[in-house]
This record gives structure tokens, C-alpha cells and sequence, in this order.
């Protein structure tokens, strides 16, 4: 990119050999940040199951922390500019915007799914009016969850824009940096995945099993399969989420590969993507 070569000069070519290896240092970083923030996973025990969400926010919380942390580490220790000597941050901030969508896609989907908020219980309630209420209540909710989603996705990309305003190449970078830092915490996030299917099959055998008595056993088990279906949709939306920064990177590497970056409507460019 002709810019980026002007930008940094005759140290270009070292430059970007170093953001070549820089993602690699990012996923190193979240390997451990996903175990550091399992850590943080924990209930007393024969203390009230109120709500098994609680626990695993704040594990994925810490992790999103540390991972912030591995990533200003790494930037200050490897990525100095060659025209001024001192860390070049703003491929922090890329990689930390990653973490942000995660968090705020993290609320969302708690929101529109835990059996505590007002969208399932607005369901719920429609359901005592009939199927047609229900159908409407639940398609309502989904479509509405689906344009935050999108709203949130655009904002993080332009916001790279604003980080490298001087260079397209750069910018294209920073949006897949931001993809990065979204799966830096990809242990944790796995975790997360299988807990649902985990707890399903742990409250499917224990209806099966006929124990009547253990209400208590009964109320907890039926709150973790509950959460079960928020995790599992969480999940789901940082897959999304990532498919959606990872398309735009595809894009501009493909366009630029194929030769077409002078033929048609430029989807590989930010702003027209988002549009």
C-alpha cells in the first residue's frame, strides 16, 4: 500500500513483518486470559443458586481485563514505530475494540435471553394468550435484538476508521485486529458453548430419573439449563459478530489479490460495508 510505505519510509518492510507476527502474540495472549478469567468461575457451596450467570460474566469480564492488559503489553514491548521510537497504540485500540464489541455483545444477548429480563418474561406472559401472541411477542423481540447487534458491529468497524485515517491498508488491518481481539478470549467463549449442552443433559437425566423430593436440586438444575440457552446464544453472537469482521477482510484481500479495486461498487471499503 503506497501510503503505508510513505507513512513509515525505509523501515516499511520491518514494520510490516512485525504486523505480520503481532496477531499471533494477540491469540498467545488470550489463551491465557481465557484460563485466567476460568479462574474467577466459582458459587459456595450450599449457597443459592440465584442466578448462574453472575459467575460466568465475571469470568468473562476478567478475561476481556486481562486480555486488555496482554494487549497494551505487547504492543508497548514489540510494536515501535520507526519514525518516532515509542509504541504505536493505535493497533492496541483495534485490538481492544474486539474486546469491547465482545462485552457489549456479551449484555445484549443477556438481555434479550436470561429468564430474568423483560423480553423473555414479555414472552412468557404472551404465551398465556395464546400461540399467535406468543409467536409475535418472540419474533418481535428477535428482530429487535438483531438491530442492535448490527448497530454495534457498524460503529466498531467506522470506529477503526477514525483510528487509521490516513491509511486504507491500515484501516483494513485494524478491522481484522479488531476479529482478533473478539476471539482473543476463544477458550473462554468455547467454555461457555458446551456449558449448555452440559447442563441440559444433567436436567434431562435428572427429570428421567424420577427424584420428586429434591426440590431444591430440581429449582437449581432447571436455572442452569435456563442459562444454558442465554450462554448458547451468546455464543452464537460473537460467531456473528466475527463472520461479519472477518467478511470485510476477506473482501479487501480478495479485491486487492483479483486486481479490482478500480471496477464497481467497492464493498471492501469500510463505510460502504457498513452502509
Amino acid at each position: 500500500d503506497t501510503s503505508f510505505k510513505n507513512y513509515y519510509g525505509v523501515g516499511a518492510a520491518a514494520f510490516a513483518l512485525k504486523l505480520i507476527f503481532y496477531p499471533l502474540l494477540i491469540r498467545a495472549v488470550g489463551v491465557f486470559s481465557s484460563i485466567f478469567g476460568t479462574w474467577f468461575v466459582r458459587v459456595k457451596k450450599d449457597s443459592e443458586m440465584k442466578d448462574p450467570m453472575r459467575p460466568i460474566t465475571l469470568g468473562y469480564w476478567m478475561s476481556a481485563l486481562a486480555s486488555i492488559v496482554g494487549f497494551a503489553a505487547v504492543t508497548y514491548f514489540y510494536l515501535i514505530d520507526p519514525i518516532t521510537g515509542k509504541p504505536d497504540f493505535r493497533f492496541f485500540l483495534a485490538t481492544s475494540l474486539g474486546i469491547v464489541l465482545a462485552l457489549v455483545t456479551l449484555w445484549l444477548t443477556n438481555y434479550f435471553t436470561h429468564p430474568d429480563k423483560s423480553p423473555t418474561t414479555e414472552t412468557a406472559y404472551a404465551a398465556k394468550t395464546g400461540a399467535a401472541t406468543l409467536i409475535l411477542s418472540g419474533m418481535a423481540q428477535g428482530l429487535e435484538s438483531t438491530v442492535w447487534a448490527i448497530l454495534t458491529i457498524g460503529l466498531t468497524i467506522l470506529a477503526c476508521l477514525f483510528i487509521f485515517p490516513n491509511s486504507v491498508a491500515l484501516a483494513a488491518y485494524g478491522i481484522a485486529l479488531v476479529g482478533l481481539g473478539l476471539l482473543a478470549t476463544t477458550g473462554y467463549i468455547l467454555a461457555m458453548d458446551t456449558y449448555g449442552p452440559i447442563t441440559d443433559n444433567a436436567h434431562g437425566i435428572f427429570e428421567m430419573s424420577g427424584i420428586k423430593q429434591e426440590e431444591k436440586a430440581a429449582k437449581t438444575l432447571a436455572w442452569m439449563d435456563a442459562i444454558g440457552n442465554t450462554t448458547k446464544a451468546l455464543t452464537k453472537g460473537l460467531a456473528i459478530a466475527t463472520a461479519v469482521i472477518a467478511a470485510i477482510s476477506l473482501f479487501r484481500s480478495f479485491i486487492e489479490e483479483a486486481h479490482l479495486l478500480q471496477t464497481g461498487i467497492q464493498i471492501n471499503l469500510p463505510i460502504v460495508f457498513v452502509g
